[in-house]
């Protein structure tokens, strides 16, 4: 088995670091380092040299992630993956510079982590050949070059617009150019005569247009060095492989001395053979009768024989009579037609296949004519193996990027499209994939090739087979191999091989299989067989199918992962909304008569009662709040868990705040004779944007429990920054008090929901046991955390930080006051100076009492209606100012009710303000209100001010 991936996490978040270790251990990787910094990355790094980084962008100390993954990737050639909680544009545009090999945002999914690991291992192998692929090329590239340079004449490579793209040296010697600055420029360019300019460049466009291969041109000339001479040019076409017109090769001769001395000729000679000796292809010149005249060394080797032994000789003498018939034809064709011929041809040599590229053309004389041919081969053998690999691999991507692409397939279709592609690759004739039993006796057939059930009866038949797993008992079939042994069987003689009993009948005849197993946990899960290839299967192959197999069994295992999820998803939301309706109907059937209640109590206590009955009423009111408090911490709480709490955005005064909250805070505080200080440290910033409303719910909820559970000292709340950001800052806050403190085991329950550090602080305190929670889940919410440290009689100490934004210049004047506060007594409102008429809708007949007497003590005129249909006829009788409109009533609910008198506005004009008065006051019921054609929202039991707030507001 192959030795796990090795994995390097970097994240400064303990926790996070650990899950993400934990689920690259579940995944089978195995994490070798987990560290929290950028220096101990780099540091660690040579030391470990894990296959793959997951890197954290955002992490603590002198060097960022950006910074530590640039560096990994640059000096260690380490691919790494970045993971991020950040999609800030400018943060991903910096990490992009990295190159990384993946980029996954938090939270993420298990499979998009495995794939981001198997793609940045997989392209990291990739990278890696492709290096040494380049090297190859550039190595040969460099031959070739070498090759040419050593060539006797001179050779010009051009584009199809006859822009210079290579000079040999001996054409720049010749010509006295320098290739640099040739390169781009036209061909005719390269001499200084206006005549001989016209003459080239009239010879290229003639050769450009001419349907021959090569064209030739004799004259004389002047290049760029001033020195006459005479040469002769044959400019040959370059086409692909499709066979479009890319280029030029001109050969250039200089034939000034080609009367010189017999010496001279000798002396070329010598070089010329030199050089061809050198060349490491096969070279060979026939006559015009197919004789041959000359060969290099290379080539007489070939067959046992000297270059000597070669010459006069015919094809008939070397090779078979169906060969040599066919190359000697050839030559006619190339002698016949002057333009030269290039193919390919594969043949098997000790065993091993061998590709060699001919190259066949005329040789032609000073005058133009046809006097022989000559033919160079070469052994392409690597270079088509370099590019069977090089296509092995980018099919390979390919089939993983489609994979990834299929993630919602289901596992037929990508059982299918696996199948085909490993029948594909590897130029098989028929493919099986099947999933084997947890026994691992029997093998169930997920899907057949389509060659299958054209070509054998198997794929008609059972599609569960029997695996004979005894070979004691009875040989089995290949594939009962594998499973038995947990390993790929390649066998690429299957007509020989001691494997090939037990095969089903009606099976197609096998002679070469490749039996590929996916193991895990000891076991085969699945296997993909592949069968009857032309040629070998390799092991380049074998690796090939062995990823496509594995990328099945991924896909199979997240969608059981993913029903899974979703199948506890629709759990946890049918539960979650179980639970709000509970909070729902409960919160609304309490509200109902704790308005009439509270309502009933506050007429009460305004007329003249005894001293008895004011007491009693008194306690009823105080026993009223009390139980609206509970009412509105749940919810409050609710609120928060379910993500219906949105953060305000404005800009505050911090000081002046926190002033106004003491000032209220210590009227409590003085009543017990506690003393309540606070102080702010000089270097924190007094202007800052964020929602200080949130900030005074968590301060009031301490400083109350402070206040609450201390009978003697001080309390003292402390304000300083924890850290500062560009544009950002965190405050830190802490308060102790000399109370009656938490022992240690406690410390935790108590930002637990209705939970207190003792049960009989309930009975002596009082209290809902929500208020610490409901911190805990705004600090939270603020971007920060909550710590406690306490002893039993020594008081506690509650210490918190939260996030807010250093406004800009231009938003410093845009403060918002301080607001009210749960704590502060209420004050008169305003009365409206003018009565106004309004419709009342409501169904209880105490709560229509109550909201009467209020509107009629405030000076107005009010007409009662007991459910929707009652308020939609009075409305439509006289006209009123206001409409206060109960939710849910008998007959006819205030929605309906709403939509009918909304319907009425949009033929007749006008609009009428209608309050919504509900005791639901859940998550989303102010918007159902509002949606629905109100104007505003008042949740029951009625407060005065509040509800006089609104209607001042809206006439």
């Amino acid at each position: 088995m192959k030795e796990p991936v090795k994995i390097m996490i970097v994240e400064d978040n303990v926790i996070i670091g650990k899950q993400i270790e934990i689920a690259v251990e579940k995944m089978g990787y195995r994490v070798t380092s987990r560290v929290s910094s950028g220096e101990d990355a780099v540091e660690k790094i040579l030391e470990i040299l894990p296959d793959v980084v997951l890197m954290d962008i955002r992490i603590q100390g002198e060097i960022d992630g950006v910074s530590a993954a640039q560096r990994i990737g640059l000096e260690f050639k380490i691919p790494v993956v970045f993971l991020t909680s950040y999609d800030n544009e400018e943060l991903i545009q910096r990490a992009k510079l990295t190159e990384p090999f993946g980029y996954l945002l938090k939270p993420f999914k298990e499979g998009e982590l495995r794939a981001a690991i198997e793609i940045a291992v997989y392209k990291s192998k990739v990278e890696t050949e492709r290096a040494k692929l380049r090297e190859v090329l550039r190595e040969k590239d460099e031959k070739y070059k070498h090759l040419v340079n050593s060539l006797p004449c001179g050779i010009i490579e051009s584009d199809a617009a006859g822009r210079i793209m290579f000079l040999n040296s001996v054409f720049c010697k010749m010509f006295g150019v320098d290739e640099a600055n040739a390169a781009g420029k036209p061909v005719w360019t390269l001499f200084t005569g206006a005549d001989e300019h016209d003459l080239l460049y009239a010879h290229f466009q003639e050769c450009a247009k001419s349907d021959s291969t090569f064209s030739f041109l004799t004259c004389r000339c002047t290049p760029v060095n001033g020195l006459p001479m005479e040469i002769r040019m044959k400019s040959g076409k370059k086409t692909d492989k499709d066979g479009f017109h890319t280029g030029f090769v001109h050969i250039v001769e200089d034939v000034t001395e080609h009367q010189k001395t017999v010496r001279a000729l000798a002396e070329s000679e010598k070089k010329y053979r030199m050089l061809l000796e050198s060349i490491p292809s096969k070279i060979f010149l026939k006559d015009l009768d197919s004789v041959y005249v000359a060969c290099n060394a290379n080539y007489a080797r070939d067959f046992g024989l000297t270059q000597e032994n070669i010459a006069g000789k015919t094809d008939y003498d070397l090779l078979p009579g169906p060969v040599a018939e066919a190359n000697i034809r050839r030559d006619r064709r190339i002698i016949a037609t002057g333009r030269p011929e290039e193919w390919e041809e594969a043949y098997q040599r000790d065993g091993m296949e061998t590709v060699v590229r001919t190259f066949k053309t005329p040789v032609i004389d000073q005058n133009g004519a046809v006097t022989g041919v000559l033919s160079v081969l070469t052994d392409i053998t690597e270079r088509k193996r370099d590019q069977e690999s090089l296509k092995l691999h980018r099919d390979r991507l390919k089939v993983q990027t489609e994979l990834c692409r299929m993630s919602d397939s289901s596992i037929h279709d990508v059982a299918k499209f696996v199948l085909e592609e490993a029948v594909r690759i590897t130029g098989s004739e028929i493919g099986f994939l099947g999933r084997v039993s947890e026994d691992q006796t029997r093998l169930t057939a997920i899907e057949w090739s389509r060659s299958v059930t054209a070509e054998c009866r198997i794929g008609e038949m059972e599609m569960e087979m029997d695996l004979e797993m005894d070979p004691e008992v009875k040989p089995g079939v290949i594939w009962s191999d594998a499973v038995r042994e947990c390993r790929p069987i390649l066998v690429n003689d299957y007509i020989a091989s001691s494997r090939k009993t037990g095969l089903p009948a009606g099976h197609i005849p096998l002679k070469r299989v490749m039996a590929v197993p996916i193991v895990e946990s000891g076991c085969v899960v699945m296997q993909i067989t592949v069968a009857n290839k032309s040629s070998s299967y390799t092991e380049e192959e074998l690796d090939q199918v062995s990823i496509l197999a594995h990328g099945v069994w991924r896909h199979l295992k997240h969608k059981q992962m993913t029903e899974e999820i979703l199948r506890a998803k629709d759990d946890a939301e049918a539960a979650n909304r179980a639970k709000s309706e509970f909070l729902a109907n409960m919160s609304h059937e309490i509200r109902t008569p704790m308005n009439a209640i509270i309502g009933m109590t506050n007429l009460a206590l305004q007329t003249d009662l005894t001293p008895e009955q004011r007491e009693y009423l008194e306690a009823v009111e105080v026993s009223s709040d009390h139980m609206m408090l509970l009412i509105n911490d749940i919810l409050d709480l609710s609120k928060i868990e379910a993500g219906k709490v949105e953060l305000e955005d404005s800009v505050f005064d911090l000081r002046a705040g926190l002033f106004q909250m003491m000032n209220i805070l210590s009227v409590q505080a003085e009543k017990k004779g506690l003393h309540l200080i606070h102080k702010v440290d000089p270097d924190t910033p007094n202007i800052l944007q964020g929602d200080i409303g949130r900030l005074r719910q968590v301060i009031y909820n301490i400083v109350g429990n402070a206040i609450k559970f201390s009978d003697s000292g001080e309390i003292l709340v402390r304000v300083g920054v924890d850290r500062i950001h560009q544009e950002s800052i965190f405050l830190r806050f802490s308060i102790t008090d000399n109370g009656i403190g938490v022992s240690k085991d406690k410390l935790e329950e108590i930002f637990n929901p209705f939970s207190q550090a003792d049960a009989s602080m309930t009975r002596r305190f009082g209290g809902t046991g929500l208020g610490l929670a409901i911190c805990k889940q705004t600090v939270k919410l603020m971007g920060g955390e909550i710590e406690v440290d306490s002893e039993p009689g020594m008081g506690s100490a509650f210490t918190f930080n939260v996030y807010f934004k250093r406004p800009h210049e231009s938003m410093k004047g845009k403060i918002k006051p301080s607001g009210s506060n749960p704590y502060e007594s209420s004050t008169a409102r305003s009365k409206s100076k003018a009565a106004l008429k309004i419709l009342l809708a409501e169904d209880n007949i105490f709560n229509q009492r109550v909201a009467q007497i209020l509107l009629e003590n405030e000076g107005h005129i009010v007409s009662v209606a007991s459910n929707g249909k009652e308020a939609v006829e009075l409305y439509e009788r006289e006209p009123f100012d206001l409409i206060l409109m109960d939710v849910q009533m008998p007959d006819m609910d205030g929605f309906e009710a709403v939509g009918m008198i909304r319907e009425k506005e949009r033929r007749t004009g006008g609009r009428i303000p209608i309050i919504a008065i509900t005791a639901y006051a859940m998550p989303g019921d102010d918007d159902k209100c509002l949606n629905a054609g109100m104007d505003a929202y008042v949740a029951k039991p009625l407060q005065q001010d509040n509800l006089f707030d609104v209607i001042h507001r809206l006439v």
